[in-house]
């Protein structure tokens, strides 16, 4: 995953996994590293946001490199959660069939 444009950069934090199931990203200022916002999950909208630090301004080129870096978080979130559902299925699959796909 691309992390690093011409003025910001990105940081991934380290997350709980029993406590978050998605990343948490910081956006930095490429000069003087200044914390410019996060990119988190927004569960009500199921996707990821970008949450701004208050005084912040933005031009268009760091907005689009913003847009492309979601665009990106969420094609990766989009292929793991398929991952996840597909062996899922995988695993009810087999669970069936050495139950004999007997229900109860």
């Amino acid at each position: 995953m691309k992390t690093q444009y011409a003025y910001i950069h990105f940081v991934r934090h380290d997350r709980d996994p029993s406590k978050k199931k998605t990343d948490v990203w910081e956006i930095h200022n490429n000069k003087s590293n200044d914390l410019l916002g996060y990119i988190e999950w927004h569960g009500p909208w199921r996707q990821y946001c970008f949450f701004p630090e208050a005084g912040t301004i933005f031009n268009i080129g760091c907005l689009a490199d913003i847009d492309a870096f979601i665009r990106e978080a969420m094609q990766n979130w989009r292929k793991e959660r398929d991952q996840r559902r597909s062996n899922r299925v995988e695993h009810e699959d087999r669970e069936g069939q050495r139950d004999g796909g007997q229900v109860g």
